[in-house]
């Protein structure tokens, strides 16, 4: 799964994206412990990838918002989507929390009734890259 691992001053957080895909792509019996790893890993790829471009580019915009670690960068989103009358960031804030009802569902729901399938593991996949995607669309546009 993982060619080679080195310690370095920062991670490519991108790189947790891989290392979902690749679990999910080895993961042929469809183990749901599995598919639950996937599922956080995809949600901190994109968490952390966004984080550390608010951090950076909007960090004055940043101190002004409320919430917990995670809701501050969605409040965030939301705030300059009205200062820029850019949809795209509260649709990604949207779909970002999405993202992350997800893992909270794979991380603490255990009921016999709560199955992370391989199916909705893979949506997970996918919505994780389109964030990503759109994040470097971003990272474009608010340079």
């Amino acid at each position: 799964l993982i060619k080679e691992s080195k310690y370095v001053d920062k991670i490519d957080t991108k790189y947790f994206y891989t290392v979902a895909k690749n679990l999910h792509d080895v993961n042929t019996e469809k183990d749901e412990a599995t598919n639950r790893t996937v599922v956080g890993r995809v949600y901190y790829a994109v968490y952390l990838a966004t984080r550390d471009w608010i951090d950076q580019r909007f960090s004055a915009e940043l101190k002004e918002v409320e919430g917990n670690s995670h809701e501050k960068y969605t409040n965030c989103l939301l705030v300059l989507q009205r200062k820029n009358m850019d949809l795209t960031l509260s649709r990604f804030s949207r779909e970002l929390k999405v993202l992350k009802e997800e893992r909270h569902f794979a991380d603490y729901q255990f009921n016999p009734k709560d199955k992370q399938t391989h199916v909705s593991t893979q949506a997970s996949l996918l919505l994780g890259k389109k964030l990503l995607d759109d994040l470097d669309v971003l990272k474009q546009k608010y340079l």
